[in-house]
């Protein structure tokens, strides 16, 4: 559908063009009656196409092709001309140089008819710049010269030094050394007389790439940087590119490779901010080189391959235009066979009525090319992105991976410590204190001559005592969850922890295949939570009913002990906060989490804790 539109808005842009044909005097009647408000359209969108120029050159044809269709319109020929002139400039810089060198012939042409000598000089110098491009270094020269002439008399001292730094580029690219220094020179000497510090930063960029061509490196980055220096005070980024890079190329060429990496570095970070992307699979070629010099084939390889990703990315586009110009050309031949309709399309033009349907018309097609526009500049944006992202993340990810593996080494000797001291204590309860229990209870129970109720009421404090003392030791046991899964492991314990009291313990898991596939140390933590709130519920609560629930979601662990006892003083406990608490809060906080106790005297207590963690730790 994109194509279509496409192809439909060139031939319609064809079709005005081809019959919009004026002779010299048309031409000078037309023009003399053109107001300034017919004018102003076209000089709108030619100071856009201009400012866009710098930031974005697609959207900068955009406004130069509208500013043609204004000037066609309105019969504006010198909006025509510098229309033609822009569009044109647009796709040189695009590298369409079939299409550019077409249309500032077309300008050169209508230039030529109204004596529009400034114009005249600039699509000289543009066609010669064409031709230099396509290596034909003779021919571009003679038109350098042509647009050379034409200034002179026009006395335009400013573009005339420009034209003259233009042949020094043309005697250098030939080998021609005396001669390059010689126009070159010549330009600085006229830059100079007019404090014109912008253009002699390009005519000192020139004399750097004469003294790289003869290899005296010194002299060459000397330039460079006074080049840059100047640059720096106008403040425009885009210059900053090619200065970095050029200063970069003279460090390489001198083996200064860990020098020149940086400037390098400086050149695609602008380019990227830039979004100039056609610059950057020469700044990254250019870094690999660096980085290969260096013996760093590792980091080499990688810039080269974000070269070719860059230089695929550019070719899909152009790919995607050679097609759409091809399927252009093959509906145009079609068309050529429908004469008549086309014949009548170019009379219903004359009508004003038919004029605004086709402005209707070429306004919606100019729309859905922005929308393609918009989107590919989006995706040109998201490339760049993903690959600044994955280069720090890269670093990143190693960083994180070490500090992770050294927490997790100290976690596991603490935890394994931790587990030997309360085996050692578990032990001592369950041999010394314990059987010791049991012995006396056994003595005072066999003893007939100890009868009454006072000896009942001990016999029951001991027989209370020696419940608690098991079922600490119990808790104190090492947790694990090795030959049975963590729901398991807790409905064991609970199961034994509330067997031989008046307290009724129920366990809720909505999700007990994600629990159970936490890991060991997660899992170790929250029993040992659970261990340690039940044995603040058997020891303090008074509780009847004690219902505990865990579950998981989105890389949290929520747990929650609810019981129906006496409840406390929050304020107070704070103040004599126990090691139980203590030690819960300790275990949330280990895992980022947080802990929220809700308790009123006489009403029971809830604990809520929510723990974090990574679904690797699962």
């Amino acid at each position: 559908m994109k194509k279509l539109a496409f192809i439909s808005f060139l031939i319609v842009f064809a079709t005005i063009c081809d019959a919009q044909i004026f002779t010299k005097k048309e031409i000078e009647i037309k023009d003399n009656h053109i107001t300034a408000k017919d004018s102003m359209k076209v000089l709108e969108m030619l100071d856009l196409t201009k400012k866009y120029k710098q930031i974005d050159i697609d959207t900068a044809l955009i406004f130069a092709q509208k500013s043609l269709r204004h000037a066609i319109e309105e019969n504006y020929t010198r909006g025509r001309v510098e229309a033609l002139y822009h569009i044109g400039l647009c796709n040189f810089y695009l590298s369409n140089m079939k299409k550019a060198i077409n249309f500032y012939n077309r300008s050169l042409k209508l230039a030529k008819m109204m004596n529009y000598k400034k114009f005249i000089a600039q699509n000289y110098k543009m066609i010669g710049g064409i031709y230099s491009h396509e290596k034909e270094l003779r021919k571009g020269l003679k038109y350098q010269f042509l647009a050379l002439e034409i200034q002179l008399e026009m006395k335009d001292s400013i573009n005339y030094a420009r034209t003259l730094d233009n042949i020094g580029t043309f005697y250098r690219k030939l080998d021609l050394y005396d001669s390059a220094f010689y126009y070159v020179n010549k330009a600085i000497e006229i830059n100079k007389k007019q404090s014109n510090s912008k253009s002699l930063g390009y005519n000192y960029n020139n004399l750097g790439n004469i003294f790289l061509n003869l290899k005296e490196y010194l002299k060459a980055l000397d330039f460079y940087q006074k080049s840059l220096a100047i640059k720096k005070e106008s403040n425009k980024k885009s210059d900053f590119i090619h200065a970095y890079n050029n200063i970069g190329n003279v460090l390489t060429y001198q083996e200064k490779y860990k020098k020149a990496i940086p400037w390098f570095e400086k050149s695609i970070a602008i380019a990227t901010e830039l979004k100039i992307v056609k610059n950057l699979p020469l700044l990254y070629s250019n870094l690999a080189k660096a980085h290969k010099g260096l013996g760093w084939y590792k980091n080499a390889l990688n810039y080269k391959k974000i070269e070719h990703q860059l230089k695929d990315s550019l070719n899909n586009v152009e790919t995607q235009i050679f097609i759409a110009r091809k399927e252009s050309e093959l509906l145009i031949k079609e068309k050529e066979k429908e004469k008549t309709k086309l014949q009548k399309i170019i009379e219903l033009q004359q009508n004003k009525q038919q004029e605004r349907n086709i402005l209707i018309f070429i306004l919606t097609i100019a729309i859905l090319i922005v929308l393609f526009l918009i989107f590919n500049a989006n995706r040109k944006a998201h490339l760049l992105k993903d690959l600044s992202t994955k280069e720090t993340n890269l670093l990143a990810t190693e960083a994180e991976k070490e500090l992770l593996k050294e927490k997790e080494k100290a976690a596991k000797k603490i935890s394994k410590s931790q587990e030997n001291l309360t085996q050692e204590i578990a032990n001592l309860l369950q041999s010394e204190i314990g059987m010791k229990l049991k012995q006396i209870h056994q003595k005072l129970a066999n003893n007939n001559a100890c009868k009454g109720n006072e000896i009942k009421k001990e016999l029951l404090k001991l027989n209370m005592a020696e419940t608690f003392v098991a079922s600490l030791a119990f808790n104190l046991a090492p947790v694990n969850t090795k030959n049975q899964n963590l729901i398991a492991a807790i409905e064991s314990y609970i199961g034994n922890v509330f067997a031989k009291t008046s307290t009724n313990a129920h366990l809720y898991c909505p999700s007990p295949l994600s629990v159970n596939l936490l890991n060991e140390d997660l899992s170790k933590n929250i029993f040992r939570i659970i261990q340690e709130l039940s044995i603040n519920v058997l020891q303090h609560a008074k509780a009847t009913n004690v219902d505990i629930t865990i579950s998981e979601k989105h890389n949290k662990i929520l747990l929650i002990v609810k019981d129906n006892g006496i409840g406390f003083d929050q304020q107070q406990q704070q103040q004599q906060q126990g090691i139980g608490l203590s030690n819960v809060k300790q275990r949330v906080k280990s895992y980022n989490g947080k802990m929220k106790i809700e308790t009123e005297i006489g009403k029971g207590t809830e604990i809520n804790m929510v723990m974090n963690y990574n679904k690797k730790q699962a």
